[in-house]
C-alpha cells in the first residue's frame, strides 16, 4: 500500500466517497447507526472472502492475540481485518501503547476502530498516534446539512427536493437517530413499491413515528390516538402498525434472551427505552403480547374474521399500559 495523509472528514461525507485508501479506519462520535453504515462500506471495500477478529483494546493479551492472528496463513483469504472496539471513555498509557503497536505494525491488514464515545480531546490524543494512511471518521450529525446529506444517501432514487427534506427534519424535532431508524424501516417494507417517503413523510398520519416513545412513556390515551390517525389517513398503514409492533415485541424477547438488538438497527438511546420496558414486562405478558400480534396478522390476511385496527389498538393499549 502506498502511503497517504491523514484524512478526517465526517460520515456523510465518507459514505458518499465512491473510492477510498487507508489502513486505519478510525471511528468516533454518537450516532451509532453512522458507525454501522460507515463500518459496512468498509468492509464490502474489502475482498468477499476477508478474514476478520474482534479484539477489545482493554484485552491483557491484545498484541500476541494480533500477532497470531497476523501471522497465520489462511486457504480462503489473504486479507486480514482488525476490528478493535474502545469500551472505556478513558484512554490510559496502556491504550496508547496498542494503538501505537498497531500502527507501526509492517503487516498487510485494514483495522477498522472504534473509540465509541469518548471526548474530542481524547480523539484528538489517538490521532496523533495516526498520522498516515489514516481515515478519521466523525459519526456525529452536527447540522441539518448532515441530516440532508444522510437521506439522499438512503433515497438517491427517489429523493424528495430540499423543501420535503427540511420538513421531514422538522418533523422529526432534530431526532436524528429516530429518523434514521424510521428510514430503514420504510426501504424494508416499502422498498419495491414506495415512490416517495409516504409514511416518514406524511404529516396526515399523526406522528406516527412517535407511537413507540409514548408507549414506553406509559401513555394510553396518546398511543391509541396515533393509531386512531393512522387508519383514518391511510387504513393500508396498518401492514406497517403489524409491523412496528412486531419489532417492539421481538426486542423485548432478544433482551430477555440476553441479547442486543442490533439486528433490529436499535441503538443508544432507544435501545436503552427497550431495556427499560422489559424490566416491567413478565414472560406471561410476553406471551400475551405475542399472541395478540399473532391475532393481528392472521386479521390482516383474512384468516380471522375480526377488525385489524381494532386487535392492533389492544395491543397499543396493553404495551402502555405495562410501561406505567
Amino acid at each position: 500500500m502506498h502511503t497517504i495523509k491523514r484524512v478526517r472528514l465526517s460520515a456523510t461525507q465518507f459514505l458518499q466517497k465512491n473510492n477510498f485508501e487507508g489502513k486505519f479506519f478510525i471511528l468516533f462520535g454518537e450516532e451509532e447507526i453512522l458507525k454501522v453504515k460507515t463500518s459496512q462500506k468498509i468492509f464490502k471495500n474489502q475482498e468477499i472472502h476477508s478474514e476478520k477478529i474482534k479484539l477489545d483494546l482493554e484485552d491483557d493479551d491484545f498484541e500476541k492475540t494480533i500477532q497470531n492472528f497476523l501471522f497465520s496463513n489462511s486457504l480462503f483469504s489473504s486479507q486480514k481485518i482488525l476490528i478493535i472496539n474502545l469500551r472505556k471513555s478513558r484512554v490510559t498509557k496502556a491504550i496508547k501503547e496498542k494503538l501505537t503497536y498497531i500502527q507501526k505494525s509492517p503487516s498487510e491488514f485494514v483495522a477498522l476502530i472504534d473509540l465509541n464515545k469518548v471526548k474530542i480531546k481524547t480523539v484528538e490524543e489517538i490521532l496523533k498516534i495516526f498520522s498516515e494512511n489514516t481515515a478519521a471518521i466523525d459519526c456525529n450529525i452536527r447540522n441539518k446539512e448532515d441530516i440532508k446529506n444522510y437521506i439522499s444517501l438512503v433515497y438517491s432514487p427517489n429523493l424528495p427536493n430540499n423543501f420535503e427534506i427540511s420538513k421531514l427534519i422538522e418533523m422529526y424535532e432534530g431526532n436524528f437517530s429516530l429518523l434514521a431508524n424510521d428510514l430503514d424501516i420504510e426501504k424494508i417494507l416499502f422498498d419495491n413499491e414506495y415512490k416517495e417517503l409516504k409514511y416518514v413523510a406524511d404529516n396526515s398520519i399523526k406522528n406516527s413515528f412517535k407511537l413507540i416513545e409514548h408507549i414506553l412513556s406509559g401513555n394510553i390515551e396518546k398511543s391509541v390516538s396515533i393509531v386512531d390517525s393512522m387508519e383514518k389517513n391511510d387504513r393500508n398503514s396498518s401492514a406497517l402498525l403489524l409491523w412496528m409492533l412486531t419489532r417492539d415485541c421481538k426486542a423485548l424477547s432478544l433482551i430477555k434472551e440476553g441479547k442486543g438488538l442490533a439486528e433490529l438497527r436499535l441503538w443508544g438511546e432507544q435501545e436503552k427505552a427497550y431495556l427499560n420496558l422489559e424490566k416491567k414486562i413478565s414472560f406471561y405478558n410476553l406471551k400475551k403480547l405475542i399472541s395478540l400480534l399473532s391475532d393481528l396478522d392472521k386479521s390482516l390476511k383474512g384468516v380471522m374474521k375480526s377488525n385489524p385496527w381494532f386487535v392492533g389498538r389492544e395491543i397499543v393499549k396493553e404495551m402502555a399500559y405495562l410501561s406505567k
